[in-house]
């Protein structure tokens, strides 16, 4: 959480771990509109892991895990609703979200991600710069992430 220009969440690895995941896939999202699936299911299969020891020592319950996964899904049944015009590789990566930082970074990640695209899109429009008809979606939730866990999370 910000506090008086002190970034709490630098020191949690969790949170660097979910920062490199959307890194990485943001770079591969942005080059050949697809998400690194071998990573990023391993880095899910460890979060799951890792969250599955938190709940057998009693530091977290199932209902906490469980939300945290709903911002992935809910991506991934918009993806299959939609016929793929949002990537189901998209809600992968916010499933990885959700399970590393918790249920309300992921929500906060997915809505100022959503915001983003057309913000960029009206900025791109003003600079007279040619539009794409869609946007990959990791690096505007890449950048989300950062916003939402330094302002919002650790609270």
């Amino acid at each position: 959480m910000w506090k008086g220009g002190d970034v709490m969440w630098i020191k949690d690895p969790c949170l660097w771990i979910t920062l490199l995941v959307l890194i990485i896939n943001a770079v591969r999202d942005l080059r050949k509109r697809e998400i690194f699936l071998c990573g990023t299911m391993i880095c899910a299969s460890i979060g799951l892991v890792v969250q599955i020891v938190r709940i057998a020592r009693g530091q977290l319950l199932w209902t906490q895990l469980i939300t945290a996964l709903l911002p992935g899904l809910f991506l991934m049944g918009m993806s299959l609703a939609t016929g793929g015009k949002i990537g189901f590789g998209d809600g992968l990566v916010t499933a990885v979200v959700g399970i590393w930082a918790g249920c309300a970074v992921a929500m906060l990640t997915v809505i100022f991600g959503m915001c983003a695209v057309p913000v960029a899109d009206r900025i791109l429009y003003i600079l007279k710069k040619r539009t794409p008809r869609s946007y990959p979606l990791i690096p505007f939730l890449a950048a989300a992430f950062v916003f939402a866990e330094t302002f919002w999370g650790g609270s």
